[in-house]
């Protein structure tokens, strides 16, 4: 009985030439670029898109924010243009006011922008950890069904050991 052969040692069998078994590993690599290119990059395109959006709205109201805390800044130092001249203590404290109002207003805006971007950053990080989830489970999934197919062939006890000790330096080496 010849040894079992798996096609992911990348070892090949007596039985099958060079150009075949080069012409297996093209078909089977053309296959893994395709699954890949045809389900796991638009699903990652899409999430990116979505947060780029979000992104975006989000610049968008920091955006109207600012030009509304302009607007309100512009609005006051017109309004202090156009008082005349009552008295020396009504202009000090009309100018006093107007640069509290300012640095409150400016402060909020900060802060209020500040949050937003921490928010979208947030996301984006939360985004990453769940996509970075779902592929190590993947794997776990992938790694899972190879161990049930090999335990179905029913492998002796020695190739079972020489197995497990591929696998593990092959995982070791990838991490």
């Amino acid at each position: 009985m010849p040894p079992i052969s798996f096609p992911w040692t990348l070892e090949r069998p007596e039985n099958i030439n060079l150009i075949q078994w080069i012409i297996v590993n093209f078909i089977g690599f053309a296959l893994i670029v395709w699954l890949v290119w045809k389900y796991l990059l638009p699903k990652i395109g899409e999430m990116l898109a979505e947060r780029r959006t979000n992104i975006s709205e989000m610049i968008t109201q920091v955006d109207t924010t600012m030009r509304e805390t302009a607007q309100l800044r512009d609005d006051y130092h017109s309004k202090l243009e156009g008082i005349q001249a009552e008295t020396q203590l009504k202009l000090e404290q009309a100018m006093s006011e107007a640069d509290i109002l300012r640095n409150q207003i400016l402060e909020e805006a900060k802060r209020d922008a500040e949050f937003i971007v921490q928010r979208g950053r947030d996301e984006v990080e939360r985004e990453r950890a769940k996509t970075l989830v779902r592929m190590r489970e993947r794997f776990v999934n992938d790694v899972i069904g190879a161990a049930q197919f090999a335990a179905a062939r029913g492998v002796s006890e020695e190739e079972h050991h020489r197995l497990m000790d591929e696998f593990i330096m092959n995982v070791g080496s990838k991490s």
